[in-house]
């Protein structure tokens, strides 16, 4: 099909199932405004709650649309909703971002849309339940978007020759006058930071104090702030004191996503000892400052946005030792930290918000133009795809009230 409408006249819904404060939901407000400066008309959907960053979607000057429902009604019935009002508002280009085990609705109702509406997964995590979330339906979208490199080859093996191209995330620099107010490399205490979500599974978090005592026996004088909220902070707390640390340690608790920045300016390193990532914002953010990352070493993700030993390190993940050494030789020679730093200023060029938008904005004119078509029409399929969704979500409501969607998730062997 051959493009005939210019950017104002394209409507592109972003669909997620929450918009809470964290590093996907950034990138998908900031998707929004880079393709809202682009001309595009832009609506920020949410499927299952609103969450506390709704009302920054207005405030960036983007629509807002919230399709209620998903917790008071049967899935499939909810799905259902979902697709009618995707169909309903009339979108050229639906983007599906963040899955998780709460938005399966959008893909399990693309079947609902017309042929000639664009649907793009745009996968955040490298995890498999996101994968078999996202690429899920695989008929009925066109084209998927990965985040991190690895994220996007794994996509392309598990969808079996549909197209998934690379896309790194963009973020928005630092103000100019922020960066003026940066730490000098000599400046002591040495400042170590930690940016995210307070959770084991998938940050890492307890190995926090382990690091912060092996610096103090090696006599590194350091200070780590803590930034940031989550289920795991109690215990953490309690590690940092079983530790003997805590007075090296400031807790600031979540703060607004602004105020991040003046945490990283001042610190000399932030430390990500991370078991999984898809594209972390929080190196990307901190090679802005002139922070140095040192972060664990996740092949395909973290080795594509730091250059280990140039604009930051990487460590084998768990290796408490390796990430101590990294601080040490950071601590007890200034003019390296200060190349590093310098260069991953450099670095970060590459992970703007234009650079993003402008990738989108090509994806979707090659789209609008019938570069990536449907495989088969979506009319011949269900109007909601079943398979999108687990055992546990297919069995009625009433039934686990009753006590038997236990056993019978048993007797299927499912989820």
């Amino acid at each position: 099909m051959t493009q005939t409408k210019s950017n104002q006249d394209v409507k592109i819904a972003i669909v997620t199932g929450i918009l809470s404060m964290g590093g996907a939901e950034l990138i998908i407000l900031n998707l929004g405004l880079s393709l809202r400066q682009l001309g595009y008309d832009v609506t920020i959907v949410t499927t299952s709650r609103p969450g506390d960053w709704f009302d920054q979607i207005e405030k960036n000057g983007l629509k807002a649309l919230h399709i209620d429902g998903r917790f008071r009604v049967h899935p499939y019935r909810h799905a259902w909703r979902v697709g009618r009002r995707l169909r309903e508002e009339n979108f050229d280009v639906v983007i599906l971002a963040k899955f998780t085990n709460s938005e399966r609705s959008s893909q399990a109702a693309l079947n609902m849309l017309p042929d000639h509406v664009i649907a793009v997964p745009w996968i955040h995590s490298d995890t498999e339940s996101t994968y078999r979330t996202a690429l899920a339906n695989q008929a009925a979208w066109n084209v998927a978007v990965g985040v991190g490199v690895r994220v996007a080859e794994t996509a392309a093996q598990k969808s079996k020759g549909k197209h998934v191209l690379y896309i790194p995330n963009g973020l928005m620099p630092p103000p100019v006058e922020l960066l003026k107010n940066g730490r000098p490399a000599e400046a002591r205490p040495f400042r170590l930071c930690f940016v995210g979500r307070m959770e084991q599974v998938s940050k890492g978090i307890f190995n926090l104090p382990a690091i912060l005592d092996l610096c103090g026996q090696k006599g590194l004088g350091i200070i780590l702030d803590v930034v940031g909220d989550g289920p795991d902070r109690e215990e953490l707390v309690q590690r940092f004191e079983q530790a003997g640390v805590m007075d090296r340690v400031v807790f600031h608790g979540a703060v607004p996503h602004d105020e991040v920045f003046k945490f990283l300016c001042r610190a000399h390193v932030v430390l990500m000892p991370s078991y999984y990532e898809a594209m972390p914002c929080v190196p990307i953010e901190a090679q802005f400052c002139g922070c140095v990352p040192i972060v664990s070493k996740l092949p395909g993700i973290t080795d594509t946005i730091i250059d280990d030993g140039q604009t930051g390190i990487l460590v084998e993940v768990d290796d408490i030792n390796g990430f101590v050494e990294a601080i040490g030789g950071l601590v007890n020679d200034p003019r390296h930290w200060q190349a590093m730093s310098e260069a991953g200023q450099r670095r970060a060029a590459d992970f703007t918000l234009d650079a993003m938008g402008r990738r989108f904005d090509q994806l979707i004119q090659a789209c609008l133009c019938g570069e990536y078509p449907l495989q088969r029409p979506r009319r011949a399929w269900l109007p909601i795809n079943p398979l999108a969704f687990t055992w546990r979500e297919a069995i009625p409501r009433g039934i686990h009230r009753l006590g038997i969607g236990k056993r019978i998730r048993t007797l299927l062997g499912g989820n």
